[in-house]
């Protein structure tokens, strides 16, 4: 914290398209869609329109003992434009909140159906899942669980097919089906009438951005389906476009049983977050007053009538301005000559899908003996001051995720900086071995 105050901070005064400005007026390109939310850049038109105009019919109306038209017209509309049996939709304000509510939601499903002991939860090594209590569980990194100083014994972790991860001579195929085995014994191991629901990420954002098979998340819903667990998506990230469909699971040909989403619901003008569910799950907390099937949770502000406007409006545009085409036609380009990166000494990997891509330097490279900050950090500093906001997570995983109506050449001008970055670096290397040889 003391370094980022003293080194990193930056102050926006404005924003535009997919740009940002800071107090002396200074551009810069945002190459993280403000951390995957705003979708289709910012400060746009036809999303401030519907809000303001929201504005003028009604400015707040909580969900927990009313409702709003709005809030309704949003969840016909959505509904409407998702694959699959989903037919409910229950508001929250953030990704995190979403994810605590659908382990709640999924713990208490089996609760009601006479099943208490169902009460565990797994995730894959490598997730992140938010930073409530519930979702720091999910996520099952070790440096949130000793600060926390908690024991979560009802939250499991099975490592995922990460091709970093992968034993030499094994392939990508055989790979896979290892990992699906560990999955199939943790469950056995744990046993299933004690498990509630698997809870995976399409793509692990804040793993370097790694993509797994789609025939991988195909055997978990198999597994799930045998066991009687029940399969949640976390697409709070890939969610609204970000790889090329409206959600990420669509391309795998299997239908979750619960969706996570949040950050570009509303493209990131107002929070708001939201977990889908099946009509047979909702019809598990209906009951008489005495059943005690109810679904006791809320938030004051869940389904806000400004946020649902900017998602009805988010929603209309990526359908009207062709978006999922868009980041289908030019995916491929930008993923092509991110890839080249590669050829660098300082480059480890480049992965990822659609919009969202993983520049993986090498964490063990310097540039300072007596400063040693990761390379990831010593070039997230320089694109600063190149005018280029990237999402560096550490250990040399940094993100690249631009806004879905990019045009080609705001998206080669990205790829410009990151390799002038990388030569500027490989550059002062040279000098500093030079200089330490003479």
């Amino acid at each position: 914290m003391q370094v980022y105050l003293e080194k990193g901070l930056i102050i926006f005064e404005r924003s535009e398209g997919g740009y940002y400005y800071d107090q002396k007026g200074k551009k810069y390109i945002d190459a993280t869609s403000n951390l995957l939310s705003s979708n289709l850049g910012h400060n746009h038109p036809r999303i401030i329109q519907q809000v303001a105009k929201q504005l003028n019919q009604i400015d707040s109306c909580t969900l927990i003992y009313s409702t709003s038209k709005i809030s309704i017209e949003y969840t016909h509309k959505l509904l409407s434009q998702i694959q699959g049996s989903f037919r409910h939709l229950f508001f929250t304000n953030s990704g995190s909140e979403a994810t605590d509510t659908g382990i709640k939601m999924a713990k208490q499903y089996y609760f009601n159906k006479g099943q208490p002991q169902k009460n565990k939860i797994i995730s894959l090594k490598g997730a992140y899942h938010g930073s409530t209590i519930a979702a720091t569980a999910a996520s099952g990194n070790e440096y949130d669980k000793r600060a926390l100083g908690e024991e979560f014994s009802t939250f499991k972790q099975v490592r995922a097919p990460n091709n970093s991860n992968k034993p030499l001579n094994m392939t990508d195929e055989a790979w896979v089906d290892e990992c699906i085995r560990e999955m199939e014994d943790k469950i056995k191991s744990e046993q299933p009438e004690t498990i509630a629901a698997l809870l995976v990420e399409p793509v692990q954002l804040s793993n370097g951005v790694v993509v797994f098979a789609d025939r991988y998340f195909q055997k978990l819903r198999s597994i799930c389906d045998k066991y009687n667990i029940l399969f949640m998506v976390d697409e709070v990230a890939t969610g609204f476009g970000r790889t090329g469909t409206l959600f990420a699971y669509e391309e795998w040909g299997v239908q979750p049983d619960i969706v996570l989403m949040a950050k570009s619901m509303t493209n990131g003008l107002i929070p708001m977050g939201g977990v889908l569910v099946t009509g047979e799950i909702y019809d598990n907390f209906c009951g008489e007053l005495n059943s005690t099937k109810e679904f006791s949770h809320g938030y004051t502000s869940s389904g806000h009538p400004l946020a649902c406007a900017a998602g009805l409006a988010t929603l209309e545009c990526i359908v009207q301005e062709s978006i999922l085409n868009q980041v289908k036609e030019h995916e491929n380009q930008l993923f092509q000559s991110l890839k080249v990166l590669e050829s660098s000494p300082l480059v480890e990997s480049v992965q990822g899908k659609g919009y969202m891509l993983g520049v993986n330097f090498n964490p063990n490279l310097y540039t300072d003996d007596e400063f040693e900050w990761e390379l990831g950090g010593v070039i997230e500093m320089l694109l600063k001051k190149k005018g280029l906001i990237p999402y560096y997570e550490g250990e040399g995983k940094t993100i690249i995720a631009p806004p879905l109506n990019s045009t080609i050449n705001q998206l080669m001008e990205i790829v410009e900086k990151i390799e002038k970055a990388c030569k500027l670096v490989e550059q002062s290397l040279k000098l500093k071995e030079k200089s330490r040889r003479g």
